[in-house]
């Protein structure tokens, strides 16, 4: 048993000589609220950077939970898998991800709120918008943004959504692109 006092405990004998003070004329119990409400609030996350670039994964591995900081899905039925082949692709090899036949879509579930994201789509063949991103901002729809082919497909199509804050979830959908997508080198920074 550690001898040093936790805040924790620090807080509770606060609250208990508080909690002595109950009961005299005029008194009011704020202080006893106040030091409750702080005992129960979780302690304030030091920011972490993150990058994930599928490259510790081997091909054809279904991917979904390996990264603690988010929880990669696919439309029902459908996976996320670990694809070989980078190399072609411009982003980094040798592994990226991609949903089914590379035509589904792609959600990722962050386990604390995330921001500064920037990822690559890859194998992006066709012009004009190939895909949609949603942002989820604190579990609501805040933005749909465009994925924008360049018509070359060993050319990575770089995704900054940098620009939102407190981002709970990414939904990758509507994906037109005539081979299809991966995506590779996720980076954000948790919270």
């Amino acid at each position: 048993m550690d001898p040093q006092p936790t805040a924790r405990s620090l807080a509770l004998v606060l609250v208990l000589i508080l909690a002595g003070c109950r009961g005299r004329e005029g008194d009011d119990d704020v202080g006893v609220d106040a030091a409750m409400t702080h005992i129960d609030a979780p302690p304030p996350a030091t920011p972490i950077s993150v990058s994930i670039n599928f490259d510790d994964l081997h091909g054809n591995v279904t991917v979904a939970t390996q990264y603690p900081s988010v929880t990669f899905s696919s439309d029902p039925g459908k996976a996320i898998k670990a694809m070989s082949g980078a190399l072609g692709f411009g982003s980094s090899p040798p592994t990226f991800i991609c949903a089914y036949d590379c035509d589904a879509s792609t959600f990722l579930a962050f386990a604390r709120p995330v921001s500064g994201i920037k990822l690559n789509a890859v194998g992006v063949n066709d012009t004009g918008k190939v895909a949609d991103v949603r942002v989820f901002v604190g579990g609501a729809l805040a933005a749909t943004e465009s994925i924008v082919g360049l018509g070359h497909s060993g050319t990575p199509v770089h995704v900054d959504l940098s620009t939102y804050e407190n981002v709970t979830r990414l939904e990758i959908v509507n994906v037109t692109d005539a081979g299809g997508i991966g995506m590779d080198d996720f980076a954000f920074v948790t919270h």
